[in-house]
Protein backbone atom coordinates (compact mmCIF):
# COMPACT_ATOMS: atom_id res chain seq x y z
CA UNK A 1 0.00 0.00 0.00
CA UNK A 2 1.07 3.60 -0.59
CA UNK A 3 1.11 6.11 2.22
CA UNK A 4 -1.40 8.97 2.04
CA UNK A 5 1.32 11.30 0.73
CA UNK A 6 2.25 8.80 -1.96
CA UNK A 7 5.88 9.00 -0.89
CA UNK A 8 6.18 5.54 0.64
CA UNK A 9 5.24 2.01 -0.38
CA UNK A 10 4.60 -0.19 2.66
CA UNK A 11 4.31 -3.97 2.51
CA UNK A 12 3.32 -6.37 5.26
CA UNK A 13 0.81 -9.10 6.04
CA UNK A 14 -0.89 -7.12 8.81
CA UNK A 15 -2.92 -4.27 7.32
CA UNK A 16 -3.22 -2.43 10.66
CA UNK A 17 0.56 -2.41 11.09
CA UNK A 18 1.01 -1.29 7.49
CA UNK A 19 -1.35 1.67 7.99
CA UNK A 20 0.41 2.55 11.24
CA UNK A 21 3.87 2.48 9.61
CA UNK A 22 2.73 4.46 6.56
CA UNK A 23 1.33 7.20 8.80
CA UNK A 24 4.49 7.15 10.91
CA UNK A 25 6.66 7.58 7.80
CA UNK A 26 4.55 10.48 6.52
CA UNK A 27 4.48 12.22 9.92
CA UNK A 28 8.21 11.77 10.43
CA UNK A 29 8.92 13.28 7.01
CA UNK A 30 6.63 16.26 7.66
CA UNK A 31 8.20 16.94 11.05
CA UNK A 32 11.71 16.88 9.58
CA UNK A 33 10.63 19.22 6.79
CA UNK A 34 9.14 21.63 9.34
CA UNK A 35 12.21 21.43 11.56
CA UNK A 36 14.70 22.15 8.77
CA UNK A 37 12.36 24.41 6.80
CA UNK A 38 12.82 22.30 3.67
CA UNK A 39 10.71 20.35 1.20
CA UNK A 40 11.93 16.87 0.38
CA UNK A 41 11.56 16.10 -3.34
CA UNK A 42 10.66 12.52 -4.25
CA UNK A 43 11.06 12.82 -8.01
CA UNK A 44 12.91 9.81 -9.45
CA UNK A 45 12.85 8.33 -5.97
CA UNK A 46 11.01 5.47 -4.28
CA UNK A 47 11.11 4.48 -0.62
CA UNK A 48 9.93 0.96 0.19
CA UNK A 49 9.20 -0.08 3.77
CA UNK A 50 8.68 -3.76 4.52
CA UNK A 51 7.39 -5.12 7.82
CA UNK A 52 8.65 -8.63 8.54
CA UNK A 53 6.20 -11.00 10.21
CA UNK A 54 8.98 -13.12 11.72
CA UNK A 55 12.09 -12.42 13.72
CA UNK A 56 14.15 -13.55 10.76
CA UNK A 57 15.60 -16.51 12.65
CA UNK A 58 16.89 -19.33 10.50
CA UNK A 59 18.17 -22.62 11.88
CA UNK A 60 18.51 -21.11 15.32
CA UNK A 61 20.44 -18.10 14.08
CA UNK A 62 19.26 -14.54 14.47
CA UNK A 63 19.68 -12.07 11.61
CA UNK A 64 22.60 -9.62 11.83
CA UNK A 65 20.18 -6.76 12.46
CA UNK A 66 16.57 -6.11 13.35
CA UNK A 67 16.35 -3.14 11.00
CA UNK A 68 18.02 -3.14 7.61
CA UNK A 69 18.40 -0.31 5.15
CA UNK A 70 19.39 -0.33 1.50
CA UNK A 71 19.96 2.21 -1.25
CA UNK A 72 20.73 1.89 -4.89
CA UNK A 73 20.13 3.03 -8.44
CA UNK A 74 17.62 1.01 -10.41
CA UNK A 75 17.37 2.25 -13.98
CA UNK A 76 16.87 5.99 -13.66
CA UNK A 77 15.33 5.80 -10.21
CA UNK A 78 16.90 6.13 -6.78
CA UNK A 79 15.40 3.39 -4.58
CA UNK A 80 15.63 3.17 -0.83
CA UNK A 81 14.50 0.29 1.33
CA UNK A 82 13.76 -0.19 5.00
CA UNK A 83 12.95 -3.60 6.48
CA UNK A 84 11.54 -3.57 10.00
CA UNK A 85 11.55 -6.93 11.77
CA UNK A 86 9.38 -5.60 14.56
CA UNK A 87 7.01 -2.78 13.66
CA UNK A 88 7.52 -0.96 16.99
CA UNK A 89 11.30 -1.31 16.87
CA UNK A 90 13.00 1.73 18.42
CA UNK A 91 15.78 1.80 15.81
CA UNK A 92 13.32 2.34 12.98
CA UNK A 93 13.25 6.10 13.66
CA UNK A 94 16.99 6.50 13.10
CA UNK A 95 16.92 4.18 10.09
CA UNK A 96 14.11 6.11 8.38
CA UNK A 97 15.62 9.50 9.23
CA UNK A 98 18.97 8.39 7.82
CA UNK A 99 17.35 7.24 4.57
CA UNK A 100 15.32 10.44 4.27
CA UNK A 101 18.34 12.68 4.79
CA UNK A 102 20.47 10.69 2.34
CA UNK A 103 17.68 10.89 -0.22
CA UNK A 104 17.37 14.62 0.35
CA UNK A 105 21.09 15.17 -0.15
CA UNK A 106 21.03 13.05 -3.31
CA UNK A 107 18.25 15.25 -4.66
CA UNK A 108 20.04 18.48 -3.70
CA UNK A 109 21.24 18.75 -7.27
CA UNK A 110 19.79 16.27 -9.74
CA UNK A 111 22.84 16.62 -12.00
CA UNK A 112 24.99 15.16 -9.22
CA UNK A 113 23.05 11.93 -9.13
CA UNK A 114 25.35 9.07 -10.20
CA UNK A 115 22.75 7.57 -12.53
CA UNK A 116 25.24 6.66 -15.23
CA UNK A 117 27.75 3.85 -14.98
CA UNK A 118 26.03 2.01 -12.13
CA UNK A 119 24.65 -1.40 -12.95
CA UNK A 120 20.98 -2.05 -12.24
CA UNK A 121 20.21 -3.87 -8.99
CA UNK A 122 23.69 -3.10 -7.65
CA UNK A 123 23.68 -1.17 -4.36
CA UNK A 124 26.03 1.80 -4.30
CA UNK A 125 27.22 2.37 -0.75
CA UNK A 126 28.81 5.64 -1.85
CA UNK A 127 25.25 6.94 -1.83
CA UNK A 128 25.42 7.07 1.97
CA UNK A 129 26.73 10.60 2.27
CA UNK A 130 25.00 11.93 5.38
CA UNK A 131 26.97 11.28 8.58
CA UNK A 132 25.13 9.31 11.25
CA UNK A 133 25.60 12.06 13.84
CA UNK A 134 23.53 14.42 11.68
CA UNK A 135 20.73 11.93 11.00
CA UNK A 136 20.73 10.94 14.67
CA UNK A 137 20.67 14.57 15.81
CA UNK A 138 17.78 15.43 13.51
CA UNK A 139 15.86 12.36 14.67
CA UNK A 140 16.36 13.35 18.32
CA UNK A 141 14.77 16.76 17.66
CA UNK A 142 11.53 15.42 16.17
CA UNK A 143 9.75 14.86 19.50
CA UNK A 144 9.62 17.58 22.22
CA UNK A 145 10.01 14.97 24.99
CA UNK A 146 13.27 13.77 23.42
CA UNK A 147 14.60 17.31 23.17
CA UNK A 148 13.83 17.87 26.85
CA UNK A 149 15.34 14.60 28.12
CA UNK A 150 18.41 14.98 25.89
CA UNK A 151 19.01 18.53 27.10
CA UNK A 152 18.75 17.44 30.72
CA UNK A 153 21.09 14.47 30.15
CA UNK A 154 23.75 16.46 28.28
CA UNK A 155 23.66 19.45 30.65
CA UNK A 156 24.04 17.20 33.70
CA UNK A 157 27.05 15.45 32.14
CA UNK A 158 28.48 18.83 31.13
CA UNK A 159 28.12 20.14 34.69
CA UNK A 160 29.70 16.95 36.06
CA UNK A 161 32.61 17.21 33.63
CA UNK A 162 31.81 13.84 32.03
CA UNK A 163 30.45 15.03 28.69
CA UNK A 164 32.66 13.70 25.87
CA UNK A 165 34.12 16.20 23.40
CA UNK A 166 32.19 16.92 20.21
CA UNK A 167 35.03 15.33 18.25
CA UNK A 168 33.95 11.95 19.65
CA UNK A 169 30.63 12.05 17.78
CA UNK A 170 31.13 14.50 14.89
CA UNK A 171 32.79 11.92 12.67
CA UNK A 172 32.24 11.08 8.97
CA UNK A 173 30.72 7.62 9.63
CA UNK A 174 27.71 7.37 7.32
CA UNK A 175 26.76 3.69 7.05
CA UNK A 176 23.83 2.54 9.17
CA UNK A 177 24.20 -0.88 10.76
CA UNK A 178 21.83 -1.95 13.48
CA UNK A 179 24.45 -4.20 15.06
CA UNK A 180 27.00 -1.42 15.50
CA UNK A 181 27.02 1.07 18.33
CA UNK A 182 25.17 4.23 17.36
CA UNK A 183 26.51 7.67 18.23
CA UNK A 184 25.76 9.33 21.56
CA UNK A 185 22.15 10.09 20.65
CA UNK A 186 21.56 12.69 23.37
CA UNK A 187 24.75 14.59 22.50
CA UNK A 188 23.99 14.45 18.77
CA UNK A 189 20.48 15.70 19.45
CA UNK A 190 21.56 18.64 21.60
CA UNK A 191 24.34 19.59 19.17
CA UNK A 192 21.88 19.69 16.26
CA UNK A 193 19.46 21.62 18.49
CA UNK A 194 22.22 24.19 18.98
CA UNK A 195 22.87 24.37 15.23
CA UNK A 196 19.14 24.95 14.70
CA UNK A 197 19.23 27.83 17.20
CA UNK A 198 22.10 29.84 15.69
CA UNK A 199 21.35 32.93 13.56
CA UNK A 200 20.58 32.09 9.92
CA UNK A 201 20.39 28.37 10.72
CA UNK A 202 18.55 27.73 7.45
CA UNK A 203 21.57 29.06 5.54
CA UNK A 204 23.88 26.94 7.70
CA UNK A 205 21.97 23.72 7.01
CA UNK A 206 21.78 24.61 3.32
CA UNK A 207 25.57 24.85 3.30
CA UNK A 208 25.80 21.53 5.15
CA UNK A 209 23.60 19.68 2.65
CA UNK A 210 25.33 21.28 -0.32
CA UNK A 211 28.72 20.20 1.01
CA UNK A 212 27.50 16.65 1.60
CA UNK A 213 26.05 16.55 -1.94
CA UNK A 214 29.56 17.41 -3.18
CA UNK A 215 30.86 14.36 -1.33
CA UNK A 216 32.81 16.41 1.20
CA UNK A 217 33.05 15.92 4.95
CA UNK A 218 31.27 18.20 7.40
CA UNK A 219 33.97 18.49 10.06
CA UNK A 220 34.11 20.53 13.24
CA UNK A 221 36.70 22.82 11.67
CA UNK A 222 34.41 23.45 8.70
CA UNK A 223 31.39 24.02 10.96
CA UNK A 224 33.38 26.50 13.05
CA UNK A 225 33.92 28.57 9.92
CA UNK A 226 30.21 28.50 9.08
CA UNK A 227 28.59 29.12 12.47
CA UNK A 228 28.03 32.88 12.94
CA UNK A 229 30.37 34.39 15.51
CA UNK A 230 32.77 31.46 15.67
CA UNK A 231 35.45 31.21 12.98
CA UNK A 232 37.66 28.77 14.88
CA UNK A 233 37.36 25.57 16.91
CA UNK A 234 38.25 27.49 20.07
CA UNK A 235 35.51 30.08 19.52
CA UNK A 236 33.08 27.33 18.60
CA UNK A 237 33.86 25.46 21.83
CA UNK A 238 33.28 28.63 23.84
CA UNK A 239 29.96 29.26 22.07
CA UNK A 240 28.91 25.65 22.69
CA UNK A 241 29.69 25.94 26.42
CA UNK A 242 27.86 29.26 26.60
CA UNK A 243 24.79 27.73 25.02
CA UNK A 244 24.87 24.70 27.35
CA UNK A 245 25.12 27.05 30.30
CA UNK A 246 21.91 28.69 29.11
CA UNK A 247 20.25 25.28 28.72
CA UNK A 248 20.59 24.75 32.48
CA UNK A 249 17.67 27.08 33.06
CA UNK A 250 15.67 26.41 29.96
CA UNK A 251 12.18 25.28 30.87
CA UNK A 252 10.60 22.95 28.32
CA UNK A 253 7.49 22.38 30.41
CA UNK A 254 6.52 24.98 33.05
CA UNK A 255 6.00 23.59 36.54
CA UNK A 256 8.41 20.67 36.15
CA UNK A 257 11.77 19.90 37.72
CA UNK A 258 14.82 18.39 36.04
CA UNK A 259 18.06 16.94 37.35
CA UNK A 260 19.92 19.73 35.55
CA UNK A 261 17.84 22.29 37.49
CA UNK A 262 18.63 20.55 40.78
CA UNK A 263 22.34 20.59 39.97
CA UNK A 264 22.08 24.23 38.94
CA UNK A 265 20.56 25.02 42.34
CA UNK A 266 23.37 23.15 44.06
CA UNK A 267 25.98 25.13 42.12
CA UNK A 268 24.28 28.36 43.19
CA UNK A 269 24.74 27.32 46.82
CA UNK A 270 28.54 27.45 46.47
CA UNK A 271 30.10 30.73 47.59
CA UNK A 272 33.25 32.04 45.90
CA UNK A 273 34.69 34.83 48.12
CA UNK A 274 36.68 36.36 45.25
CA UNK A 275 33.37 37.13 43.52
CA UNK A 276 32.57 39.49 46.39
CA UNK A 277 35.81 41.46 46.59
CA UNK A 278 37.78 39.14 48.89
CA UNK A 279 41.46 38.69 48.04
CA UNK A 280 42.81 35.25 47.17
CA UNK A 281 45.32 35.76 50.00
CA UNK A 282 42.60 36.27 52.61
CA UNK A 283 43.11 32.81 54.03
CA UNK A 284 39.59 31.73 53.09
CA UNK A 285 39.11 28.61 50.98
CA UNK A 286 38.42 29.03 47.27
CA UNK A 287 34.85 27.82 47.83
CA UNK A 288 32.98 28.51 51.06
CA UNK A 289 30.12 26.21 52.02
CA UNK A 290 26.88 27.59 53.44
CA UNK A 291 27.57 26.04 56.84
CA UNK A 292 30.81 28.04 57.02
CA UNK A 293 28.93 31.29 56.46
CA UNK A 294 27.27 30.90 59.86
CA UNK A 295 30.53 31.66 61.67
CA UNK A 296 31.33 34.44 59.18
CA UNK A 297 27.87 36.02 59.44
CA UNK A 298 29.11 39.36 60.80
CA UNK A 299 31.46 40.04 57.91
CA UNK A 300 30.20 42.59 55.41
CA UNK A 301 31.09 40.54 52.31
CA UNK A 302 28.97 37.65 53.62
CA UNK A 303 25.89 39.89 53.75
CA UNK A 304 26.55 40.99 50.16
CA UNK A 305 27.00 37.38 49.09
CA UNK A 306 23.78 36.33 50.83
CA UNK A 307 21.77 39.10 49.16
CA UNK A 308 23.19 38.16 45.76
CA UNK A 309 22.57 34.45 46.25
CA UNK A 310 19.00 35.03 47.38
CA UNK A 311 18.26 36.69 44.04
CA UNK A 312 20.05 34.05 41.92
CA UNK A 313 18.34 31.16 43.74
CA UNK A 314 14.93 32.75 43.13
CA UNK A 315 15.78 33.07 39.43
CA UNK A 316 16.87 29.42 39.34
CA UNK A 317 13.49 28.37 40.73
CA UNK A 318 11.39 30.55 38.42
CA UNK A 319 8.97 28.43 36.39
CA UNK A 320 9.93 25.17 38.12
CA UNK A 321 7.79 22.73 40.07
CA UNK A 322 6.18 23.63 43.40
CA UNK A 323 8.49 21.31 45.36
CA UNK A 324 11.55 22.89 43.75
CA UNK A 325 10.31 26.42 44.48
CA UNK A 326 9.61 25.43 48.09
CA UNK A 327 13.20 24.23 48.54
CA UNK A 328 14.56 27.40 46.94
CA UNK A 329 12.42 29.52 49.27
CA UNK A 330 13.90 27.74 52.29
CA UNK A 331 17.41 28.62 51.17
CA UNK A 332 16.28 32.19 50.58
CA UNK A 333 15.03 32.25 54.19
CA UNK A 334 18.54 31.30 55.27
CA UNK A 335 20.09 34.02 53.10
CA UNK A 336 17.61 36.58 54.42
CA UNK A 337 18.67 35.75 57.98
CA UNK A 338 22.30 36.26 56.95
CA UNK A 339 21.58 39.70 55.51
CA UNK A 340 19.72 40.63 58.69
CA UNK A 341 20.57 39.87 62.27
CA UNK A 342 19.87 36.17 62.46
CA UNK A 343 21.46 34.41 65.41
CA UNK A 344 23.84 31.50 65.04
CA UNK A 345 21.15 29.10 66.24
CA UNK A 346 18.52 30.52 63.87
CA UNK A 347 20.90 30.23 60.92
CA UNK A 348 21.81 26.63 61.74
CA UNK A 349 18.16 25.63 62.04
CA UNK A 350 17.17 27.41 58.79
CA UNK A 351 20.05 25.81 56.88
CA UNK A 352 19.29 22.34 58.28
CA UNK A 353 15.65 22.63 57.18
CA UNK A 354 16.68 23.74 53.67
CA UNK A 355 19.29 20.98 53.32
CA UNK A 356 16.82 18.31 54.45
CA UNK A 357 14.22 19.56 51.97
CA UNK A 358 16.77 19.56 49.12
CA UNK A 359 17.86 15.98 49.85
CA UNK A 360 14.22 14.92 50.02
CA UNK A 361 13.57 16.58 46.64
CA UNK A 362 16.48 14.70 45.05
CA UNK A 363 15.28 11.39 46.54
CA UNK A 364 11.73 11.92 45.22
CA UNK A 365 13.02 12.91 41.78
CA UNK A 366 15.24 9.84 41.53
CA UNK A 367 12.42 7.58 42.73
CA UNK A 368 10.05 8.98 40.10
CA UNK A 369 12.62 8.53 37.34
CA UNK A 370 13.34 4.95 38.36
CA UNK A 371 9.61 4.16 38.41
CA UNK A 372 9.46 3.30 42.08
Amino acid sequence: MRSSSGRFVVTGTNSIESVYISRWADKTTSKIEDMLNIKMPFRHRLVRIAISTTTGEKKGQKPPSWVTVSQGILGNRFEQGLVIYNYDNKKRDLALCHLLMNGYVRSWDFKKWPLAGIQDDTPSYSLYQVPLWLSCGIKENIMPKDRESNSNDVVVRWMDGTLPPLSSVIVPQSRFNYAQKTPDEALCGVFVSWLLSVPKSRVLFGDIFSRLADGKEVSLDWLAQKIPGCGSRTKMSEAWDWWLNGEKRRIYKPGTTSLAAIKDLQSELLIYPTNFGISRNSGLPKVVMLSELVNLRNEEWVKKAAASKSISVKLTAAGRGKDFIAVADLYCDFFDLLTGKGSKKELKVALAIAETARKSLIARYQAEKSGK
